[in-house]
Formats: C-alpha cells, sequence, structure tokens
C-alpha cells in the first residue's frame, strides 16, 4: 500500500465517528448525555430568545405560519375527512418516542 493510502486510511479510522464504536456502553451512555445537555442549551437559548417556541410536546420556528389558499384550504379539509372516515389520525411526535429510545 502506497505511503500516501496508509496515512488516508489511519486518518479515515481515526475519525470520531469510526471511535465511536470501540467505546463501551457506559461511556456511550455518559456521551448521550452530554449531548443531550447540550442541546437542552440549546433549546432553552432559543426558546428565551424567542427564535422558537413550544407548543404542545413540538417546538416550532417563531414566526413561521402556513397558510393556504381557500382552494388549498378545501382539498386539505377533504382529506382531513376521508383519513378521519377511513380511522386514521394524526401522529404525534409522542407516538415515535418509545420507538426512538427515549
Amino acid at each position: 500500500m502506497a505511503s500516501n493510502e496508509v496515512a488516508y486510511n489511519e486518518l479515515f479510522l481515526n475519525h470520531p465517528c469510526y471511535r465511536m464504536f470501540s467505546y463501551g456502553l457506559e461511556d456511550l451512555e455518559k456521551r448521550a448525555q452530554k449531548i443531550k445537555k447540550k442541546l437542552r442549551y440549546i433549546v432553552d437559548d432559543l426558546l428565551n430568545k424567542k427564535i422558537i417556541y413550544k407548543k404542545d410536546s413540538n417546538i416550532r420556528l417563531a414566526g413561521h405560519e402556513i397558510s393556504l389558499k381557500s382552494r388549498e384550504h378545501e382539498v386539505a379539509s377533504q382529506m382531513e375527512q376521508i383519513f378521519r372516515k377511513a380511522g386514521f389520525v394524526p401522529v404525534g411526535l409522542l407516538d415515535f418516542k418509545p420507538s426512538m429510545g427515549s
């Protein structure tokens, strides 16, 4: 193997995303907790700055509103009626939590 290839492979295999798999479960859990704390800090900061807002169990971008034209609103209502009649209900983020492991 050429020296450039060896250097590339060493760099590639030492990348943090590949080293992650050599950690023990306990270490990975600690790292996940750190990431969770950082994410919570970022979300709280964005909430305080009113860049995002919390509604129910979701966060949304402040100032972002979806508006439909009258025909689009009519079609959306018809679709919603069809789905409800068929027994479908909107899925919330909390419904996915068990499958996401949190």
